[in-house]
């Protein structure tokens, strides 16, 4: 079978461009700087993961990364259409619910093939998702990586879909699924994605993190799922938390070398869980003396003065912890298990050993005040981290919050096509978020033009040069890009 893999675009656009007529799906090739309107683009790891067991079964596997080619909705389609699929894939997020849905309706109406739609959101509402994508054929919920060839299968008639766990179908006008398939005993039996189903973007060079000076990245995974309970994640303890060995990892990030990849980035929620396990695999790293910079995830209370030498050593450039408050009130509304003063050790030990310190944070929590998100901006602007980002609280399904909000009324809309996101309704956020919104973008404006944060970042983008970073930063300064929340 001839199976087509579609990351969706946020374009809502159904218009074919004259870039896209004239230089075909890399488009924004044609102006280097284009490429670069975001400050990080990845590979879809996730539908790496989906393709390579249907390589291994025969079939002919293609991915469209439609965000990292800057395509429009129309020439998403266009894709399709040249592929001539059997069956189409699509991953459905929160965020590209309203292009996931047009671009289903037209697979439907035009090539009239299979639609199976998978991916966290259809994981955690499959029932709402198939009532209103109407034309999608299947649902696939849970992780894929075992259930994908046998789905296959069921769509070129060789078995019944009774046989395929965690699919929803509809039959004479019922809705009928599957429980999900248990996850596995051992996360070694997952097999490493086959990146050469992408091999043209790689030779492209069209995933980056602009952060990084160097031009070859890739991502792996080591381990899935988070132990913790922040009532805000959907990654929960219950969904089973699953590791690679050491070995695996290692043998991962030798083959990504052998592709003259030279920037790693760690997607696992939090890599340094197991202490003894990471100190393996930064030991195999620094033992094969690889030439590797890596980018890691980690919790504030998980890390020290000793552990950060070691990371070091071993190549870690970067690594990005979700702070989310400057206020321990709210930490523990959120169940975080961590406070303020983790979040001070962890910067100031992080900086101190030479690494970038990405800090996230969020804004609009249950119990938040006003007061409590000053903390907020005065512990950034006193901890100066290398980079920052401010989100508003997005109350996703499936979350303790999303579902508290939505027992005692606090929920001012809900998850839907046709319908604008939905937000937690607090003391500091009313039924319209837009006046909140606008108020963070303000005050993350202002961290931002704070003269020691700027004079910081130019020196970090000039000294070696990173003209990626410093173009951005004009733009980010001079107000070109938006949405930062």
């Amino acid at each position: 079978m001839r199976i087509l893999l579609i990351q969706p675009p946020a374009s809502l656009d159904k218009t074919v461009g004259e870039e896209y007529r004239t230089h075909g799906r890399f488009k924004a090739l044609r102006g280097r700087d284009s490429v670069f309107l975001r400050p990080v683009s990845l590979p879809p790891l996730g539908l790496m993961y989906l393709a390579t067991p249907l390589l291994n079964a025969g079939h002919d596997v293609e991915i469209v990364d439609a965000p990292t080619l800057h395509l429009t909705l129309g020439e998403t389609f266009a894709e399709a259409e040249a592929f001539k699929p059997d069956a189409v894939g699509i991953s459905l997020y929160f965020h590209t619910l309203k292009p996931s849905w047009l671009l289903t309706r037209m697979i439907r109406e035009r090539l009239g093939i299979p639609i199976v739609l998978g991916g966290p959101h259809v994981t955690a509402t499959p029932d709402s998702v198939f009532a209103e994508y109407r034309e999608a054929d299947h649902l696939m919920t849970g992780w894929g990586d075992f259930t994908i060839t046998p789905l296959a299968d069921m769509i070129a008639g060789m078995c019944g879909p009774e046989s395929v766990p965690g699919l929803w179908w509809r039959e004479n006008g019922d809705v009928r699924f599957n429980p999900a398939e248990p996850l596995p005993d051992d996360l070694d039996r997952v097999p490493p994605p086959n990146r050469d189903v992408l091999a043209n973007m790689y030779e492209r060079r069209m995933y980056y993190n602009i952060m990084s000076r160097r031009r070859n990245t890739d991502v792996i995974m080591t381990s899935r799922n988070c132990p913790f309970s922040c009532r805000f994640c959907y990654n929960l303890v219950e969904h089973g938390y699953l590791s690679h060995s050491p070995e695996r990892v290692l043998s991962e990030i030798r083959a990504l070398a052998d592709r003259n990849i030279d920037t790693i980035e760690i997607m696992d929620d939090t890599f340094t869980i197991h202490r003894k396990r990471v100190e393996r695999i930064l030991d195999g790293i620094i033992e094969a003396g690889l030439d590797i910079d890596f980018r890691i995830r980690s919790r504030v209370n998980l890390i020290d003065d000793a552990l950060l030498k070691r990371l070091k050593e071993a190549g870690v450039r970067a690594i990005s912890f979700g702070m989310e408050s400057g206020s321990n009130r709210v930490l523990e509304f959120m169940d975080k298990k961590t406070t303020v003063a983790m979040n001070e050790n962890a910067a100031q030990l992080t900086k101190k050993h030479g690494i970038i310190c990405h800090t996230t944070w969020m804004a609009g929590f249950p119990g938040e005040t006003w007061s409590d998100l000053e903390k907020t901006f005065a512990l950034i602007r006193t901890m100066l981290p290398t980079t920052f980002n401010i989100t508003r609280l997005i109350p996703l399904p499936g979350t303790e919050v999303y579902n508290e909000a939505k027992r005692n009324g606090s929920l001012v809309g809900d998850w839907g096509v046709h319908k604008p996101q939905p937000h937690v309704r607090t003391e500091i956020v009313g039924d319209d978020s837009q006046p909140f919104g606008k108020t963070i973008a303000a005050r993350y404006r202002k961290l931002l033009l704070n003269p020691r944060y700027i004079l910081r970042t130019i020196r970090y983008a000039l000294f070696p040069p990173n003209m990626r970073l410093f173009r951005y930063g004009i733009d980010v300064v001079l107000g070109r890009l938006r949405n930062f929340t």
